[in-house]
C-alpha cells in the first residue's frame, strides 16, 4: 500500500485530540472526537487492504488475521502487563480487581461491553480504569473479525449487490444511532452495531477514492476544519450532530488520494506513526498521574506529554516493528 501522508497527519490529530481531552476535558471539549476520527481512517485502509488482495486474488483470511495480531497483539500485551504492575502498587484491592477485570476483557477485544455495564466514559476519566481507553480498540477489532468474513462470501457469491448491501447496513446503523443517541447514550457509544457506520464510511472513502485526481488546496480546508473541531475550546454544536461532521470530513480527504501538495509537517507524519502506541499508553500514565497527584497545570501537561511520546518511539522501535517484520521474528515465533 503506497504511504499517505495525510492518513498519518489525521492520526496525529484524532491521538493528540483524545491525550489533550483526558488531560482536561473543560478546555478541549470535542476532543474525545478523535475517536471517531480513527474509526472512519481504520475503516478506509482495512477495506483497501482486504479488496485489493481480494482484487489479486491473493487474500487470506488467516494471513490478515495473524497480521493484525502482529500489529495489534504485542504492544497491547505490553501496556497491559506493566499498568497491571503498577496497579498493585497504587490501586485499592477492589479496583485491582476491577482492572484486573477489564483486562481480561481488553484481550479478548469484548471490553467495550464490559465498560458498557460498569463505567460511564463521560464521567470517570481520571482515576476509575486506567485500560477504560481500550473500549475503542475492541470496538475496531469486532469489526476486523467480522468484515472480512462478511466480504469474503458477498464477494463470492454476491458480488455485483455487495455494495448495495454495505450502503444498506450503513445506514442501518447510521440510523441506530441518530435514533437511539439520547435514550441510550451509553450503549450508542460503546457498541459496534452504533459504531459500524463510521467504519464503513471509511469503506465508502476506499471504493470511491479518486485515483486520477490530482488534490487541490482547497481539499486542505476540510483538513483544517478537523483541527477547529477537535480543539476547539468551547461548545457550540451538538455532539450527535459532530461525529457526522467528522466523519464526513475525514471521508473527503480520504477519497482524494493524490497527496502531493498536502501539506508536509513531520512532526504530525511522526505522531501518526506512532499514534497506536501513543494511543495505548497515554491513559494509565494519565491514570496513575491522577490517582497519586490528581493535579493537572501547564507544566505537568507539558512533562506527560513529552513522556507519552518518548514511550511511545521506544516501544514503536522496539517492540511494534520488529514484531511486524516477518524476517525479524516469523509467524511460527509470534504464534
Amino acid at each position: 500500500m503506497s504511504y499517505r501522508k495525510e492518513i498519518d497527519q489525521l492520526r496525529a490529530l484524532a491521538v493528540l485530540g483524545v491525550f489533550f481531552y483526558h488531560i482536561n476535558n473543560n478546555i478541549f471539549v470535542y476532543g474525545f472526537l478523535g475517536v471517531d476520527l480513527f474509526f472512519v481512517i481504520s475503516g478506509y485502509l482495512i477495506s483497501k487492504q482486504i479488496f485489493e488482495n481480494l482484487q489479486k486474488k491473493k487474500f487470506s483470511l488467516s494471513f490478515f488475521y495473524i497480521r493484525r495480531a502482529r500489529r495489534l497483539l504485542p504492544l497491547l500485551f505490553t501496556v497491559i502487563f506493566f499498568t497491571l504492575v503498577f496497579a498493585l502498587i497504587f490501586l485499592l484491592p477492589l479496583e485491582l480487581v476491577n482492572l484486573a477485570s477489564s483486562a481480561i476483557y481488553s484481550i479478548f477485544f469484548t471490553s467495550n461491553f464490559y465498560f458498557w455495564k460498569k463505567i460511564n466514559y463521560f464521567e470517570n476519566l481520571s482515576s476509575e480504569n486506567p485500560l477504560l481507553h481500550l473500549w475503542s480498540l475492541s470496538v475496531e477489532e469486532q469489526f476486523y473479525i467480522f468484515f472480512p468474513i462478511f466480504i469474503i462470501i458477498g464477494y463470492k457469491f454476491f458480488k455485483s449487490y455487495l455494495n448495495f448491501c454495505l450502503i444498506l447496513f450503513t445506514l442501518s446503523s447510521f440510523i441506530l444511532y441518530f435514533i437511539f443517541y439520547e435514550q441510550f447514550n451509553s450503549e450508542v457509544f460503546y457498541f459496534p452495531i452504533t459504531r459500524a457506520w463510521q467504519l464503513l464510511i471509511g469503506y465508502f472513502a476506499f471504493r470511491y477514492e479518486k485515483h486520477n485526481f490530482k488534490i487541490n488546496r482547497f481539499f486542505i480546508i476540510p483538513f483544517f476544519i478537523l483541527i477547529i473541531l477537535i480543539f476547539f475550546p468551547y461548545k457550540f454544536i451538538d455532539e450527535k450532530l459532530l461525529r457526522i461532521i467528522i466523519s464526513i470530513t475525514a471521508f473527503l480527504i480520504l477519497i482524494n488520494n493524490q497527496n502531493k501538495n498536502f501539506l508536509n509537517i513531520n512532526i504530525l507524519n511522526i505522531t501518526g506513526k506512532i499514534s497506536y502506541g501513543f494511543y495505548l499508553w497515554h491513559f494509565p500514565i494519565l491514570s496513575f498521574f491522577f490517582i497519586i497527584d490528581y493535579k493537572v497545570n501547564f507544566y505537568s501537561s507539558i512533562i506527560l506529554f513529552i513522556f507519552t511520546y518518548v514511550l511511545s518511539l521506544i516501544t514503536f522501535k522496539f517492540i511494534e516493528n520488529p514484531f511486524r517484520n516477518i524476517k525479524i521474528i516469523n509467524t511460527r515465533k509470534f504464534l
